[in-house]
């Protein structure tokens, strides 16, 4: 897992790489540039994938969401990865609800890019809509 080879660990784990999490609050930042994400705090004592954007899908009160996820820093917004401590985001493609204090669990089929630090707003807003639109080429719609 800790090289991101996520069909391994599918193959070894018969399910797909998850983890789960209560929905906490964030920065707001993507409401705020369009993109509102589920924020959970993945336990650091446990394994995770290396640091990046991944598609996947999201399941909430029982129901599966394809789900464009950011796991790592916000190193755009100056988180940095030495210190700043790892959180998952991710936008639930077709959900729009008030997700505060549910349980989500995210599982992750495959890894989109590294997290970079983007030069503008506007060069982040862009490739999360690129991101989004391979999520949904890649999940499909919820099921």
């Amino acid at each position: 897992m800790a090289e991101g080879d996520l069909e391994l660990a599918r193959d070894l784990l018969g399910r797909w790489f998850d983890i789960d999490g209560e929905v906490g609050h964030g920065d707001h930042r993507g409401k705020e540039l369009g993109v509102p994400t589920a924020n959970v705090d993945p336990d650091p004592a446990l394994v995770r994938p290396p640091i990046g954007v991944y598609a996947g899908r999201g399941r909430v009160d029982g129901v599966w969401y394809p789900a464009a996820i950011n796991l790592g820093v916000n190193p755009t917004f100056g988180g940095d990865p030495s210190a700043t401590p790892v959180r998952a985001e991710a936008y639930l493609l077709d959900l729009d609800a008030d997700l505060y204090g549910k349980t989500l669990r995210l599982e992750f089929w495959k890894r989109l890019r590294d997290e970079i630090r983007f030069g503008s707003t506007q060069e982040l807003i862009d490739q999360m809509h690129r991101d989004i639109a391979q999520t949904r080429t890649l999940i499909g719609s919820p099921t």
